[in-house]
């Protein structure tokens, strides 16, 4: 550390290491909204729940400004043994006077693109909403689309498809790289190299 110290403002350097998380549904977001808060359901967590040993602080999965439109939310436990993080699942976990459910954390991207209702953030395995086209943005999954045209052989996009994205209501499919919430959903790297293209 000492043959960087002129180069970086390091106060500590810890060890890269393999987190093992799960979820917690249904959280009161309004009594575990501060920083502290989050540190009071660390302690209640550890303290009513045998052998529950957390990392860090518990992590929300929504952004503030969701947040602050729901009464309840979903969470992130970490352990550093899989073990703990496997004997915590699909268990009932008390804290607050209440009790919560676990489930399995997945690790989804922001730009991960659903393939049944064609948004965003998670994929098609955990999606509850309604099926969307890829193509026509019609309430069909996208292998289920078909050609308006009877004499029309081709089983999916065809040149008679008239595009429309669900996401923008423009004339593409929905995965178009000219699609505006496609863009949004990108990288940020992406997003430059894309400016860089379209100028």
């Amino acid at each position: 550390m000492s043959i960087w110290k002129h180069v970086f403002d390091v106060k500590s350097i810890k060890k890269d290491e393999k987190w093992h998380k799960i979820v917690i549904h249904s959280l009161e977001t309004e009594i575990f909204n501060t920083e502290t808060e989050m540190k009071n359901l660390k302690t209640e967590l550890e303290l009513y729940n045998l052998e529950l040993k957390l990392i860090i602080n518990s992590i929300w999965l929504s952004k503030s400004e969701n947040r602050s439109r729901n009464r309840h939310a979903s969470t992130i436990l970490a352990f550093r043994i899989e073990a703990e993080a496997q004997r915590h699942l699909k268990k009932q976990l008390l804290a607050a006077r209440s009790t919560y459910r676990t489930v399995e954390y997945r690790d989804y991207r922001p730009n991960d693109q659903c393939q049944k209702c064609q948004t965003f953030e998670h994929l098609q395995n955990k999606c509850n909403r309604l099926s969307r086209c890829l193509y026509c943005e019609r309430n069909h999954q996208t292998w289920n689309h078909k050609c308006q045209l009877s004499t029309c052989e081709d089983k999916q996009s065809c040149n008679h498809t008239i595009s429309r994205c669900c996401n923008c209501q423009n004339a593409h499919f929905a995965n178009s790289a000219m699609c505006e919430t496609y863009q949004a959903a990108q990288p940020i790297s992406s997003q430059k190299d894309h400016l860089v293209t379209k100028l």
